[in-house]
């Protein structure tokens, strides 16, 4: 259940980043500028990049 939840997180985490930088307007790019303001485009490539990373050492290891 949590694997499973972690995974479809990872792909919304992805789908996300594919608005964010392909500039389209989406429902959780809105949502999520309003609730942090203060995070920079290059600090979501590495939060982005840190959960990629874990998700693949829990799914490897």
């Amino acid at each position: 259940m949590i694997l499973t939840f972690l995974f479809f997180f990872i792909i919304f985490i992805n789908v996300f980043a594919v608005f964010r930088w392909g500039s389209l307007i989406s429902f959780p790019l809105i949502s999520l500028k309003i609730n942090t303001p203060n995070i920079d485009p290059k600090n979501m490539v590495v939060i982005i990049g840190i959960i990629k990373s874990i998700i693949l050492i829990l799914v490897y290891a």
